[in-house]
């Protein structure tokens, strides 16, 4: 399914009970925004920041989990610092708001200097990030990782069009791997994830720049809107 365009709101979207919203959005704010985003973060993420061996990787969690918290938070309507998060059996995280968990839903994807928020209600989702690169040996990974199904209409594309025919089925496998919750535990050869949907899930195709490819799972049927956080550059 093709999302709408990407979008830069005048506010903050209403979240219908049957939409997924997807937001974009960028690791490299500058520095005054990042410290503001770090000021958001619990001491337990402000520590894990800190064990970042490299500046570029405590910069990315940062500004990931500091606009991740100002989103969540706005659709929670409480302060972005508030916003306390459980993680299942298999470390999927989710929302916990007062006496238990609430009935938003949200999961995160990113790469290098791009993110991406996925955000529903009352359904289990997930969502994959990659950035599409030449050199990869997709047939040997193929044949590992992807069901032979897969792997097999990956050999029969043109050697042009197989790397990025590779990463489109990555995205989506991984998409459907983080909204069934089970981690590693996934059988990864054991299903193949169609362009269009899973038993019980739909998969939605994402378009968010060149060079990337993304891909959104949902349980059940869902429409959904893409917008970009960089049109907000308040701080939280």
């Amino acid at each position: 399914m093709s999302p709408e365009p990407w979008q830069a709101p005048e506010g903050h979207p209403v979240l219908e009970s049957g939409a997924v919203h997807v937001w974009g959005a960028a690791l490299d704010p500058e520095p005054g925004r990042l410290a503001a985003l770090a000021a958001t973060l619990t001491a337990d993420e402000s520590a894990r920041a800190a064990s970042c061996r490299l500046e570029s990787q405590r910069r990315r969690f940062v500004a990931g989990r500091g606009q991740l918290r100002l989103l969540l938070g706005r659709y929670l309507g409480t302060d972005a610092s508030e916003v306390r998060f459980v993680y299942g059996p298999h470390g999927k995280p989710a929302l916990f708001q007062g006496g238990g968990a609430t009935a938003l839903s949200f999961n995160v994807a990113h790469s290098g200097e791009r993110a991406l928020f996925a955000v529903g209600r009352e359904r289990e989702l997930g969502i994959d990030l990659e950035r599409i690169r030449e050199g990869v040996d997709h047939e040997a990974i193929a044949e590992r990782f992807f069901a032979p199904g897969e792997a097999a209409s990956l050999r029969r594309l043109p050697a042009r069009r197989r790397t990025e025919a590779f990463f489109a089925c990555w995205v989506r496998r991984e998409a459907y791997v983080k909204a069934l919750g089970t981690g590693l535990s996934a059988p990864r050869g054991g299903f193949e994830a169609p362009i269009d949907s899973v038993p019980g899930f739909s998969v939605h195709a994402l378009t968010p720049g060149p060079g990337l490819a993304a891909a959104l799972v949902v349980q059940g049927s869902a429409s959904t809107r893409c917008f970009s956080l960089e049109w907000d550059r308040r701080a939280p």
